[in-house]
């Protein structure tokens, strides 16, 4: 699930801006999906396709693209792509990726006593 952190109307353009707190700086692989599915997802609700999609480094500022054929046929591409490989309700084909994201800091993950259990010395089963 990915959540647009903020959408940008200056002078009729617009632009989609994701928020990073990574030590990264640059759009990798991973960020460009995420941007073109930003895209798509715009483009579906508002019926036209951003101008500009980035990412907002923290760290180190932003790095912004314009909106492109190509970058909107990788999102659909990645769409299907997921699509495809989620169609089964089989649970064991979903196997669990137990990381600290799992109970963080200040709370868990919703699904964290249904997922993952504490055992009695405090770590996680895998």
């Amino acid at each position: 699930m990915g959540v647009i952190d903020a959408i940008h109307n200056f002078d009729g353009k617009t632009v989609i801006i994701d928020y990073k707190t990574s030590k990264k700086n640059e759009i990798d692989t991973d960020c460009m999906v995420q941007l073109a599915i930003y895209a798509l997802l715009y483009k579906e609700y508002f019926g036209r396709i951003p101008d500009k999609v980035g990412i907002d480094f923290l760290r180190h500022g932003e790095r912004v693209i314009r909106t492109s054929p190509e970058l909107l046929a990788l999102g659909e591409e990645k769409c299907k792509e997921i699509r495809n490989l989620t169609r089964s309700e089989n649970v064991a084909e979903y196997p669990r990726k137990v990381s600290g994201l799992c109970k963080y800091r200040t709370g868990q993950c919703d699904y964290y006593e249904t997922c993952i259990p504490e055992r009695k010395d405090g770590e996680c089963r895998s």
